[in-house]
């Protein structure tokens, strides 16, 4: 019954999980090829274009427009820059700055920023002009894009419009993330199942993807203003992605464990590499990202190449599963890579790769949640032979094992007070065999019954026989025991009074330890089993 209600609860997550998914996936490509224009209120107007370049050198470029000649007074000009110092001026008056143009090298910005220049009315007509700096030669197609010019409530709607998808899929990543961790630690405590590492290394994949396409848009750094910070955690969560990968793969039943946890290691001494080329300041980590990509491109060969290999040789369902994932992650990475060199780094992620990704983990999720179901049903079997070994099969009381350790548990505690009762059905043999061992079966439940019922919260009630049952009760008193032993003999009587070939009639016996006898558990098992014996003959005369 544990069992059911266990798996009714993953399918409930799951079938949540899926809904939360198919609404994702639903604003990936509603706002993937939207024209941003479209999204924009009539109040704010898109100022990407029509821009002139006045000066031009390698690492450095000033561009110039003209403001329209109407604006209001809450009007702001929103751009965004990429690890680049900025200056936007007004007819040569400096309105907004981020960074310092006359930098360079790593004393320049690191990371997207999203800029708002107030604007004035009498600013109509001016000449708008803004400076870029950058670390390496900068391409005019890296700037213009995502300008505009109206008031700055309208202008962060239309921002936080164009991040929507990508804040629902971050929203819903925590989401898995904080439900996975809870069926983890669960399953950890309910089974001891070292699978649980598998769930954990998951939780953590889709928390830093999550984490990843978060930073990577304008949202937290507009939010915070801590561009620097959300940089590093943008990239660290972006090369940490396929460790967890790796680490979540070798988990599972394949063959191939030593090649993943090869690759973990390398893109783990990849990451401490670039980390301490960026903090000694020799190499920043945005001249790294070619050898990075390079790096995943070849870990996505390698693993596609031994996840085939596995699926040959093995035909696992395991492997067939890595397979698909990994092949459907490695080819919106490939897509991406090539779209990102392509648009020589502008924007963002790609819809493409945040596509293919929420597939991996849709796929992911649900064989997760099938590796869970299964430790549950091998834990709820290993559990059930368990009891097997301390329960009695036909009657569902505890077995002469259990019994024996109890007597044991008696003495290595040292009870000052305990009473053991002894149990024999009379006529067991004559009902097998005038009427069959399933009357006899019949006979022996019923009478199990009746003990179970009158002693249920008194003490622990055993089968130490074919016809022989006991009852240690710790700690209570004689009254409580002869009113047990009374609603027994009721329960009997009401059997008794119902039409049966074969009446119910016990012998009993009783023999406790009180407070300051020295008498071991095994002598009054001996007592109580002694006095149930007399009980027995003097039935017979």
């Amino acid at each position: 019954m544990n069992m059911k209600k266990s798996l009714k609860r993953i399918n409930v997550f799951l079938i949540f999980s899926l809904l939360i998914s198919t609404v994702t996936v639903f604003y990936f490509f509603y706002n993937a090829d939207q024209n941003k224009t479209g999204l924009v209120e009539d109040v704010t107007a898109d100022f990407s274009e029509g821009w002139q370049v006045t000066e031009r050198q390698t690492n450095k470029i000033t561009v110039r427009r003209v403001l329209p000649q109407t604006l209001q007074e809450s009007d702001v000009f929103s751009l965004k820059a990429n690890s680049m110092a900025v200056q936007v001026r007004v007819g040569g008056r400096v309105i907004k700055e981020h960074g310092d143009i006359n930098k360079t090298g790593f004393e320049l910005p690191f990371g997207n920023v999203l800029l708002f220049a107030p604007l004035a009315p009498e600013d109509v007509g001016s000449e708008l002009e803004i400076t870029f700096a950058a670390r390496e030669p900068i391409n005019e197609t890296q700037l213009f894009f995502d300008m505009y010019i109206g008031p700055k409530a309208s202008v962060s709607a239309l921002l936080l419009r164009e991040n929507l998808s990508v804040s629902l899929y971050s929203i819903s990543c925590v989401i898995l993330c904080v439900l996975f961790v809870a069926f983890s630690c669960a399953l950890l405590a309910r089974t001891g199942n070292r699978g649980y590492r598998s769930f954990l290394y998951f939780s953590l994949f889709v928390l830093l993807s999550g984490i990843w396409m978060e930073t990577d848009t304008d949202i937290l750094q507009w939010i915070t203003g801590r561009t620097t910070a959300i940089f590093f955690a943008s990239y660290l969560s972006f090369m940490l992605l396929p460790p967890m990968i790796f680490l979540f793969l070798g988990e599972m039943k394949l063959h191939c464990t030593k090649v993943l946890h090869i690759l973990c290691w390398i893109h783990l001494v990849n990451l401490l590499i670039c980390l301490l080329l960026h903090l000694c300041k020799v190499v920043p980590l945005t001249h790294m990202i070619v050898e990075i990509h390079a790096l995943m491109l070849v870990s996505i060969v390698v693993m596609t190449v031994t996840l085939a290999r596995e699926r040959w040789l093995y035909r696992s369902r395991e492997s067939m599963v890595s397979l698909a994932g990994m092949g459907i992650l490695g080819l919106s990475v490939v897509i991406s890579v090539i779209q990102y060199y392509l648009s020589e780094g502008n924007g963002s992620n790609s819809a493409i790769f945040r596509f293919g990704l929420f597939l991996f983990v849709l796929l992911f999720s649900a064989e997760t949640f099938q590796q869970m179901a299964y430790i549950l049903r091998e834990n709820e079997k290993a559990e059930r032979y368990r009891q097997y070994a301390y329960l009695d099969a036909l009657t569902g009381l505890f077995n002469r094992r259990s019994f024996e350790e109890e007597l044991k548990r008696l003495q290595e505690a040292a009870e000052e007070s305990f009473t053991i009762l002894m149990f024999d059905i009379n006529g067991l043999k004559e009902a097998n065999d005038h009427f069959g061992h399933s009357e006899g079966d019949l006979l022996i439940i019923n009478g199990a019954k009746c003990i179970q019922e009158a002693f249920v919260n008194i003490g622990l009630c055993f089968r130490i026989g074919g016809d022989e049952f006991a009852v240690v009760a710790a700690g209570k008193t004689k009254n409580i025991i002869d009113a047990a032993l009374s609603v027994f003999r009721s329960q009997a009587e009401a059997y008794n009074g119902e039409e049966h070939r074969v009446p119910l009639k016990v012998a009993c016996g009783v023999a406790c330890k009180n407070p300051g006898d020295t008498i071991q558990p095994e002598q009054v098992f001996h007592n109580a089993d002694a006095a149930m014996y007399r009980d027995k003959a003097g039935s017979r005369r």
